[in-house]
C-alpha cells in the first residue's frame, strides 16, 4: 500500500449531486453524468469526485449513499437536483491510488483508516474518490481522506 501524505483537492465552481445508487451501478451513473452535463450548459473542468456516505445491504443488492462533486466551468443556479458550491477544499489528506471495479471503491475507506490509525492520525473527513478514468465498470481513481496531522 503506497499512501502519499500532505495531499489536497481544490476546486472552484462545483456541482454537487447527492443520490442513492445500487452499488453495481455507480460506474454507470458517473458515466451518465459525464455524457449529459452539457444539457445544463456546463463543462467538466477536472476529475469528478465521489464520496460514499453510507452503504446499506438490502435484499439482493447493496445501496450506496453518494455525493458526486463535479468541477464545472462556471457558476450556476442551484435547483432541486444539483447544488452549486463556489469552492471545494480538502487539505492535509492522505491519498492512495485505486484501479478496479467502481463498486469496490468503498473498500478504500478501510485501507486509509488503517493507515491513519497506524500513523496515529485522526480522520477528519470521509474518503473522497477523484475519478481519473472510467472504462465500463472499471475505474482508476485516487482516494483522499482528510486527517488531523497533530500528535498531542
Amino acid at each position: 500500500m503506497n499512501v502519499i501524505e500532505n495531499q489536497q483537492l481544490w476546486f472552484d465552481n462545483v456541482l454537487s449531486y447527492r443520490a442513492r445508487v445500487e452499488k453495481d451501478s455507480l460506474g454507470d451513473m458517473i458515466r451518465h453524468i459525464c455524457d449529459n452535463i452539457s444539457v445544463l450548459g456546463l463543462e467538466i473542468t477536472d476529475n469528478i469526485v465521489v464520496a460514499v456516505s453510507e452503504e446499506t445491504d438490502e435484499p439482493k443488492q447493496t445501496i450506496l449513499g453518494v455525493e458526486i462533486i463535479i468541477p464545472v466551468n462556471k457558476p450556476f443556479k442551484s435547483n432541486c437536483h444539483y447544488v452549486f458550491k463556489p469552492h471545494f477544499r480538502l487539505e492535509n489528506a492522505v491519498s492512495l491510488k485505486y484501479c478496479g471495479k467502481a463498486s469496490d471503491l468503498p473498500k478504500m475507506n478501510k485501507r486509509l483508516c488503517e493507515y491513519a490509525l497506524m500513523r496515529q492520525y485522526s480522520p477528519l473527513t470521509g474518503v473522497y474518490f477523484s475519478i481519473k478514468q472510467i472504462c465500463g465498470n472499471e475505474v482508476v481513481a485516487n482516494a483522499y481522506m482528510g486527517i488531523n496531522g497533530n500528535l498531542l
